[in-house]
């Protein structure tokens, strides 16, 4: 199990108690694992053909939900800052959100022209 030290050996990386190459690869795999989830769910739940007020709302919604999900993994030890703060990752989502969004519609419109042409 991963605990938190002072001094970790990479900014985004807790040491673990051996202090292994493998150890420190397995948490950083357990660690990234859920991010491509996470898109996932933004991407398939985006209010696509709504109003641009639900799609504000989305966007803070979803802002909230990953700045708590984000506070509640650094109360747990399950990742660690260093130098960040919480509310850099707050304002950081409200534009990865909709670059995620626009990339799926980039996506999907080049998918579409290769398949008509």
């Amino acid at each position: 199990m991963c605990a938190r030290n002072k001094s970790p050996p990479h900014p985004f990386l807790c040491t673990c108690e051996r202090g292994d190459l493998f150890s420190v690869a397995s948490e950083t795999r357990r660690r990234l694992s859920a991010t491509p989830a996470g898109n996932a769910i933004i991407i398939n739940f985006y209010p696509y053909k709504r109003t641009w007020i639900s799609k504000v709302g989305f966007v803070l919604a979803t802002d909230a939900i990953c700045s708590l999900y984000e506070a509640l993994a650094t109360r747990s030890t399950f990742f660690y800052y260093n130098g960040w703060r919480w509310w850099y990752s707050a304002l950081a989502y409200l534009v990865i959100v909709p670059i995620l969004v626009m990339n799926r519609n980039i996506t999907r419109k080049l998918v579409e022209r290769g398949q008509g042409g």
